[in-house]
């Protein structure tokens, strides 16, 4: 089963759950907030039903919040003015890019092994 990876960007705030007013995880916002697991079982919402459904679909969940890269004119044009990036920025995608190259292997097709090897 494939792993399932929610990326946010130009996120400044922190992460509330509502209920409680406690800060929490990007992951755990996704799983508590986003898909509902903090509902009571009568209260779940068809949306909350969906999303639990769509993240069963996977054999991991993992999510995570980018800062915002800079001032206007970086995030207009981050290429030309990455030396303005913010080192928050950079620091946070480096965790992801850490986590991304742990997670990152190659699809195995029915019959040919790994698909990054199959010839045509």
């Amino acid at each position: 089963m494939p792993d399932f990876i929610w990326l946010c960007r130009d996120v400044d705030k922190k992460l509330i759950l509502p209920s409680t007013k406690e800060e929490l995880s990007a992951s755990d916002y996704f799983l508590r907030v986003v898909c509902g697991r903090d509902t009571a079982e009568d209260e779940l919402t068809e949306e909350d039903r969906t999303a639990e459904a769509l993240v069963s679909a996977f054999c991991s969940v993992d999510a995570f919040c980018l800062p915002c890269p800079g001032p206007e004119d970086v995030v207009e044009d981050i290429a030309k003015h990455a030396d303005k990036i913010s080192p928050k920025f950079t620091k946070e995608l480096d965790k992801f890019l850490d986590v991304m190259a742990q997670k990152i292997r190659p699809i195995y097709g029915y019959a040919d092994g790994p698909t990054s090897h199959r010839t045509v």
